[in-house]
């Protein structure tokens, strides 16, 4: 599985992968894996409305926006 987050100007930002390995398949289907951002990396230039994307065998599979701005104590947020 790959995800992908491209910044507000639609530029891929950074995609990583993930292989869950080999599953027997259960009575409802389901597999978890977890991907995430280092915020510290983001430059104030990047804030606004994300695009995250997630991949299997390189089929889109779900797109979603996450918004990443400062709060009010100047720390960075990010929204779902």
């Amino acid at each position: 599985m790959t995800v992908a987050w491209y910044n507000p100007s639609g530029e891929l930002y950074k995609f990583a992968e993930n292989d869950f390995g080999s599953y027997e398949e259960a009575d409802d289907d389901k597999v978890m894996v977890r991907f995430w951002l280092n915020l510290a990396g983001i430059d104030e230039a990047d804030f606004g409305n994300w695009t995250v994307r997630a991949f299997l065998d390189g089929e889109m599979i779900k797109e979603d926006n996450i918004v990443i701005s400062k709060n009010d104590t100047g720390k960075i947020d990010e929204l779902c």
